[in-house]
C-alpha cells in the first residue's frame, strides 16, 4: 500500500520505527501533511484533513489502477 494512505502510512509506521514499538491507533499525523496556507489564508484543521483524506483517496485510485493492470 502506498504511504499515503491511511493503511500504506501504518505499515511504513511499523516497519520502519526504531526501538520500542508502541500499539497506535490511526491518526492524520502518519499520512504526509499537505500546506497550513493557501494564497494567504491559513487553513482550518478540518479543511487539511479533508484535503489529506482526498489526497490519500487519489493516492490509492492510482494504486489500485496499477495493481489490476492487466498483464502484457
Amino acid at each position: 500500500m502506498p504511504r499515503g494512505t491511511m493503511m500504506g502510512a501504518l505499515a511504513h509506521y511499523i516497519t520502519t520505527k526504531e526501538g520500542t514499538l508502541q500499539p497506535i491507533n490511526s491518526n492524520w499525523g502518519l499520512v504526509p501533511t499537505v500546506p497550513k496556507r493557501e494564497n494567504g489564508r491559513r487553513l482550518s484543521k478540518p479543511e487539511r484533513r479533508q484535503r489529506q483524506a482526498r489526497m490519500a483517496l487519489s493516492t490509492l485510485d492510482e494504486f489500485m489502477r496499477e495493481v489490476t493492470k492487466p498483464a502484457v
